[in-house]
């Protein structure tokens, strides 16, 4: 056990304008969205209106009643980030709110990441999806909301 204590090393974390953890020693940062990137997010609400917001984060607190909300600015019927990494990869993810944490890190491995809430999208947004554009398709959704019952037949509607 001394021995362990004694080989402890300091690690030094450094943390970008995006919250992400660089290691220089290994490369973490890579992985992630890049600070010379471009990243917008476009929110779609159920009838198909759309805001957009450039970067991951929202840094103003007092906007949100859920904190994690920070992240994305929170998720909608449709959401959609845009990267200028990977731009010939893209990604349709059908999600709750689980999946929030998980899109920044998605961004930065994909060019264009659809994140779609089975329960909030429209009928006409989900049929003006098809998996055919996307390069993967991916489920994300938390136990409970599993459990509990997300309308999966909706899924007909999409090509």
């Amino acid at each position: 056990m001394k021995n362990i204590l004694k080989k402890k090393k300091k690690v030094q974390a450094i943390t970008d304008k995006y919250g992400f953890i660089i290691d220089p020693k290994k490369k973490i940062y890579e992985m992630s969205v890049s600070e010379k990137q471009t990243v917008t997010v476009t929110h779609a609400d159920p009838l198909g209106e759309e805001t957009t917001q450039d970067g991951l984060y929202c840094y103003d607190p007092s906007a949100f009643s859920d904190k994690t909300d920070l992240i994305l600015g929170g998720l909608s019927a449709v959401t959609t980030v845009k990267s200028e990494k990977n731009e010939d990869r893209s990604l349709l993810v059908f999600c709750d709110e689980t999946a929030k944490s998980w899109l920044p890190f998605l961004a930065g491995h994909y060019g264009t990441v659809v994140a779609v809430d089975l329960d909030e999208a429209g009928d006409e947004q989900l049929s003006a999806l098809s998996t055919e554009d996307f390069s993967q398709v991916l489920f994300i959704y938390g136990f409970r909301s599993f459990s509990e019952g997300i309308d999966f037949s909706r899924l007909e509607l999409v090509r």
